[in-house]
């Protein structure tokens, strides 16, 4: 079976719909996950009532825990496929900013954080 030639140079390389909504998509999530990161750093270091070193000890942990899930997506990336994983992702994101918004201590806070690492 011949190819035809102009569908082997033809480019679909960054001007595609595909990859305009995937960097836009991406975007969005980490425009809403790193403000997310930083009030929740602040609210529990407040909480604890810690100083800077405090702050610090949360901020390891949240990206520890975060590079920790990240090792084991590959499982979920292989079963559900990429474009699945990163939309059960970001649903778990909103799953925890509106639970950070209506959350009456730190107790509901860290029972809702390990539904955004899905």
């Amino acid at each position: 079976m011949a190819t035809d030639r102009r569908d082997a140079v033809t480019p679909h390389g960054l001007r595609s719909r595909r990859f305009v909504t995937l960097l836009v998509v991406m975007a969005l999530g980490v425009a809403g996950w790193m403000p997310l990161h930083t009030f929740m750093s602040l609210y529990v270091r407040d909480h604890l009532g810690a100083g800077l070193a405090g702050g610090a000890w949360v901020l390891l942990a949240i990206h520890g825990a975060k590079s920790t899930v990240g090792l084991l997506s590959g499982v979920w990336i292989r079963r559900l496929g990429s474009r699945w994983t990163y939309t059960t992702g970001l649903a778990g994101l909103g799953v925890l900013a509106l639970g950070i918004a209506v959350t009456p201590n730190l107790a509901w806070l860290v029972a809702l954080a390990p539904r955004a690492v899905c």
